[in-house]
C-alpha cells in the first residue's frame, strides 16, 4: 500500500512510460492501442495497457476522477498523441494535447458529463462559463484522471468493479499506487469530483492517507457513459 507523502517534485510524480511507447504510437497510432506492445501489466483476469495521459494538469481547479480510461478514449489518444507527433511537438505538448482531446471522450460521455458539469455548476466553480471551456487549449482548469491511468481491462473488457477489486489485483493496485496516488500532490488548488462509487471510494483512501484534504473531495456524479444516460436525467 502506498504510504508516502503529496509529491512534491516532478522525481515524485507519476511514471512516465511515454519513452518507451513513442515510436510505436508513431508508426501505428490508434491501431497500437490494446495491442499485446502496449501492455504493461497482467495479473489473474487483469491487465493494463498504455495510454499517453501521464499529463498532470497542475493549476487545475476541478480534477474529475473515473475508473479507468475506456476503448473509445485510449484510441483518441492515440490518434491525437501521434497527429500532434507527426508536426513536430515536444513531448510535453503532445501529453497534454492528447489528454485534453482524449480525457473522458468519446460520442456519449463527453456530452453527458458536459451537461452533469454545467447543470450542476461545477464548471463555473471552477472558474469556466461553461463545461466546453474546461476542455479549451488555452485553459488550464481541469485535470481529468482516473483511479487505474492506464487502460484496465477484465477478462478482455473495460474494467468496472469496485475498489476493493482495485486493492485485490496486483496490476491494478500498482497503476493505482505508482500512476494515480502520486499525481495528487501536484493538484494543489483543486477540487475533487468522482464518477461513480468506485473512484470516490478511492478518493476518500486517499484523504484518510493524508494525500488530499477530506474537505477537498466534493462527491461523486453518476458515470456519463451511454449506458447511464438515464441516470444523467435523472440527476439533472
Amino acid at each position: 500500500m502506498y504510504t508516502g507523502t503529496a509529491a512534491t517534485d516532478s522525481s515524485a510524480g507519476p511514471r512516465r512510460l511515454f519513452a518507451r511507447f513513442r515510436d510505436l504510437i508513431r508508426e501505428r497510432g490508434a491501431e497500437a492501442a490494446l495491442s499485446p506492445e502496449t501492455r504493461i501489466a497482467a495479473s489473474g483476469v487483469h491487465e493494463v495497457f498504455y495510454i499517453p495521459f501521464e499529463h498532470v494538469e497542475a493549476g487545475a481547479r476541478l480534477a474529475i476522477v473515473g475508473i479507468t480510461p475506456g476503448p473509445n478514449q485510449v484510441a483518441l489518444a492515440y490518434g491525437e498523441a501521434r497527429e500532434m507527433m507527426a508536426r513536430g511537438l515536444p513531448e510535453a505538448e503532445v501529453l497534454r494535447g492528447a489528454k485534453l482531446a482524449a480525457g473522458f471522450g468519446g460520442p456519449a460521455m463527453r456530452p453527458n458529463l458536459l451537461r452533469l458539469l454545467d447543470g450542476t455548476g461545477l464548471a463555473a466553480l471552477a472558474g469556466a462559463g461553461r463545461a466546453d471551456d474546461l476542455w479549451a487549449a488555452g485553459e488550464r482548469l481541469l485535470h481529468a484522471t482516473s483511479v487505474v491511468p492506464h487502460a484496465a481491462l477484465r477478462a478482455g473488457k473495460p474494467f468496472a468493479g469496485s475498489f476493493a477489486d482495485v486493492l485485490t489485483s496486483p496490476s491494478l493496485r500498482e497503476s493505482f499506487e505508482r500512476d494515480f496516488l502520486p499525481s495528487l500532490g501536484f493538484l494543489a488548488d483543486a477540487l475533487f469530483v468522482a464518477l461513480g462509487p468506485t473512484p470516490l471510494a478511492a478518493l476518500d483512501h486517499a484523504a484518510r492517507a493524508g494525500l488530499i484534504a477530506p474537505e477537498r473531495v466534493l462527491g461523486a456524479l453518476p458515470h456519463p457513459s451511454s449506458q447511464s444516460g438515464s441516470q444523467v436525467d435523472v440527476y439533472c
